[in-house]
């Protein structure tokens, strides 16, 4: 059984072994679902690492621990590893990411989240939020 959206969140069914079934999952925010010129990023659970797209929706970045040191950005934004944490209880992976975003990044824009889980499974993208970046 493929991974579901729960919430604000993809989630596995709670019939597998929930977190420790997680793969990886993706976040992509834009105002379309186009990983190029989007802030775009994947946490592998296996390897505990957050990975960071390129603006050509390609090419991901050397990966970065939850908690350790170091950035990753493209021209959106930028995600910071010291102030990010990933957390599991029972059935809930809790991912918290510390983005910034770029000025020139702004307008309506959607969180889209996807979840995949060990046996390559997925939930699909899904839509689960919005957001508006204002700059003055």
């Amino acid at each position: 059984m493929p991974p579901t959206r729960a919430r604000r969140s993809p989630s596995l069914s709670p019939t597998r072994r929930a977190s420790k079934d997680l793969g990886v999952v993706n976040t992509l925010i834009d105002n379309f679902l186009d990983g190029r010129q989007a802030c775009c990023l994947a946490y592998s659970r296996p390897f505990n690492v957050i990975y960071f797209a390129s603006d050509a929706g390609g090419g991901l970045s050397a990966g970065l621990e939850p908690g350790g040191s170091g950035s990753a950005s493209n021209s959106q934004c930028t995600v910071n590893a010291s102030s990010s944490s990933v957390s599991a209880s029972g059935n809930t992976h809790t991912l918290g990411m510390n983005l910034s975003f770029t000025a020139a990044f702004k307008g309506n824009l959607v969180v889209y989240l996807a979840a995949g889980d060990s046996t390559g499974a997925t939930s699909g993208w899904q839509a689960l939020g919005t957001m508006t970046l204002q700059w003055c």
